[in-house]
């Protein structure tokens, strides 16, 4: 709600390239600390860098859109876009974000389960070489907090 308001009424106000950018970072650690989004300094710095990938990712896509759209925009001088696009077209441009941010989060958690379980592995059966990927068990390193004990 507060990134609702400021998006409203922030152009409004003629505050100028550098006020208007301090505004916004201003806005997105307010935002981050509103959602209660971090425990140490690198969770906050990785939500500020996932906040402002997203706010640029979205606004990517829409002048994207705009382009081949051949609709008419504007950069104002607070370095934010106005256009007098219809409101379905402003949908599509949502819809195409997700997904393409749904893809990318997938590959890339994906890619991180993977990381330090997957190993290549090679099988022999008579003369024959079988060579595949493998996954540890990471069931049989898990140990109790407490006491370090295998489980």
């Amino acid at each position: 709600m507060i990134g609702t308001v400021v998006a409203i009424v922030l152009p409004l106000v003629n505050l100028g390239v550098v006020l208007s950018m301090v505004a916004k970072l201003c806005l997105s650690v307010c935002i981050i600390f509103a959602l209660g989004g971090y425990k140490t300094k690198k969770q906050f710095f990785s939500m500020f860098i996932l906040f402002w990938s997203l706010t640029f990712g979205m606004g990517g896509v829409l002048v994207g859109i705009y382009f081949l759209t051949d609709t008419n925009f504007a950069l104002q001088q607070d370095l934010s876009v106005v256009s007098d696009s219809p409101l379905p077209l402003f949908v599509a441009g949502l819809i195409i974000f997700f997904f393409l941010t749904k893809t990318v989060v997938d590959y890339i958690n994906g890619k991180k389960a993977k990381v330090g379980f997957e190993y290549d592995v090679t099988v022999f059966v008579g003369d024959d070489r079988f060579v595949a990927k493998g996954f540890l068990d990471s069931g049989n390193s898990l140990c109790d907090n407490q006491t370090g004990l295998p489980v």
